[in-house]
């Protein structure tokens, strides 16, 4: 269909990566869900075919984003980043009903798990704090599994150039928790819902720095800072986004680098995972 100009795929991983190419074939442009693949990638099938190829990470269209991305540069404010700390927690694995029939859960499916469909967001979440560096080593450890392997609990630590480190933790059995926080040298920033927000046009996060009171009897904290963005709905801003790059003509390189990033350390992360924990190289996936 001539009139179609682009396709989004949001089927199960281990379904992607045929209809990805098959899109990219046909000359559509690709809006695709993560995790990208069970291992390695697809997006250098677009890039083949001059079409552009994103994932539906919506956060970052989000003029929040923006907005950290700001106080990341504000080395007077918040120092220079050091650590990231973020977690992505869901309890529906606890439901015998949705553990038994959810894709989630099936290793023919979605092999990744909690970490393909909630860690990503962590690590894009340290991907954006640390300007897109690439980590050095990765561990990870599969706290809690299926019968299948796929991994329903885990935690990750990434470690980055000169010292800095990511750490994250995913689930499908613990309450819905969604919380990141950007550690510099002189204050922090913290987010309660930075995936999905928790208000429809309304964001915030806050940037805070503690001191130690009288006879250490009080940590008194200060907010430093605290900003409010409204009248963004990021589901839309990705959407617009995408059709604002089909309707230029140019393609954007960020996006597909970006997934390729995220989806590396993902694959790093799971090569880990199943080495007891052992610190693997992304750059060697």
């Amino acid at each position: 269909d001539p009139e179609v100009q682009v396709v989004y795929v949001p089927l199960p991983t281990s379904m992607k990566r045929e209809w990805v190419l098959k899109a990219a074939a046909a000359k559509k442009h690709v809006l695709c869900e993560k995790p990208l693949a069970a291992t390695g990638s697809h997006d250098e099938a677009c890039a083949a075919a001059g079409v552009q190829f994103m994932d539906n990470t919506m956060f970052m269209h989000h003029d929040r984003t923006v907005g950290m991305q700001e106080v990341l540069a504000d080395t007077a404010l918040l120092g220079e980043a050091r650590h990231v700390n973020s977690t992505f927690t869901i309890p529906f694995g606890n439901d015998p009903e949705w553990a038994g029939s959810n894709i989630r859960m099936k290793g023919d499916s979605e092999p990744l798990g909690c970490f393909g469909d909630l860690g990503w967001y962590n690590i894009r979440l340290t991907e954006v704090a640390f300007n897109y560096a690439d980590p050095e080593a990765v561990s990870c450890q599969f706290l809690q599994e299926t019968d299948e392997g796929v991994p329903v609990y885990g935690i990750a630590t990434m470690k980055y150039p000169g010292g800095r480190i990511g750490r994250f933790e995913c689930s499908f059995v613990h309450a819905l928790r969604q919380w990141g926080e950007i550690v510099g040298t002189e204050a922090s920033m913290d987010f309660r819902d930075f995936v999905v927000t928790n208000e429809k046009s309304q964001a915030s996060f806050t940037v805070s720095k503690s001191t130690i009171g009288d006879r250490a009897i009080t940590f008194p904290r200060e907010v430093v800072l605290e900003k409010k963005f409204g009248d963004c709905v990021q589901h839309t801003r990705t959407i617009e986004k995408m059709s604002e790059i089909v309707v230029s003509g140019k393609l954007d390189e960020f996006w597909p680098k970006v997934s390729l990033q995220t989806q590396t350390i993902l694959g790093a992360c799971f090569t880990s995972a199943r080495q007891g924990g052992a610190w693997v190289n992304p750059a060697t996936e």
